[in-house]
């Protein structure tokens, strides 16, 4: 599979810490404004505008969304020379392999990869715990790191979190041995969790995994009550 490869040094940018990046992520999360879709030959008239006004960072959508977006994602990165530009991608494999395919052809391909960070999110939405969420991140960013130089990472959520919460294990850099580079090989317990993120989940899985909440919650109300 042919995958983005870039130089950090290619682009004039890279690696000034003076200078003040300029991110536009009109193409992808702009689109979701009401009324303002636009078809692949807008995005890339846009984008071409974007690069006039010397935009350094483009975001051109989610190549993993959609055959659609892919299909942007990919045109775009082709339109434009000058800046930096990136598919939004969550940390399952599918979604990273699909990103880098998008922006291959790029002169500067790079890669925004998110995952959700908040405990209502961890919690409901994604059914993993902390360490999971780090393998998770750890993972996706290594992966991606073998085939291009520029990576976003972001927090989703993380307004929400709660600091105290942090695990120490946090603080060490992504390029620490200690931590996992494999988020699929762990305990099974752990695996299945993590499985709800990198894969899909069948609607009965995800049923049963509400109805378990939904009892851990009576039981847990219950025996306050009885407290009282």
């Amino acid at each position: 599979m042919a995958m983005a490869t870039a130089n950090a040094k290619s682009h004039k940018h890279d690696l000034n810490d003076d200078y003040v990046r300029i991110f536009d992520t009109t193409l992808r999360d702009g689109e979701q404004s009401p009324g303002c879709t636009m078809n692949v030959e807008e995005k890339i008239a846009l984008a071409r505008q974007l690069e006039r006004l010397n935009v350094d960072i483009i975001e051109a959508g989610f190549a993993a969304s959609s055959p659609g977006d892919y299909e942007s994602v990919n045109r775009v990165a082709q339109a434009v020379s000058a800046p930096i530009v990136l598919s939004l991608s969550r940390t399952r494999e599918e979604d990273v392999d699909s990103a880098l395919r998008a922006v291959d052809k790029a002169a500067h391909p790079g890669i925004h990869i998110f995952i959700a960070t908040s405990e209502i999110h961890l919690k409901y939405k994604l059914n993993m715990n902390r360490e999971d969420v780090l393998d998770a991140a750890t993972w996706a960013v290594t992966r991606a790191k073998k085939h291009l130089d520029y990576i976003e990472f972001s927090c989703e959520d993380a307004s929400r979190r709660r600091h105290r919460d942090q695990p120490a294990r946090h603080h060490r850099p992504f390029g620490s041995r200690r931590i996992r580079q494999d988020v699929r090989v762990h305990d099974r317990k752990s695996s299945r969790r993590r499985q709800s993120h990198l894969g899909p989940r069948s609607a009965t899985a995800r049923v049963r995994s509400n109805a378990r909440l939904t009892e851990s919650a009576s039981v847990r109300e219950t025996a306050r009550w009885k407290k009282l």
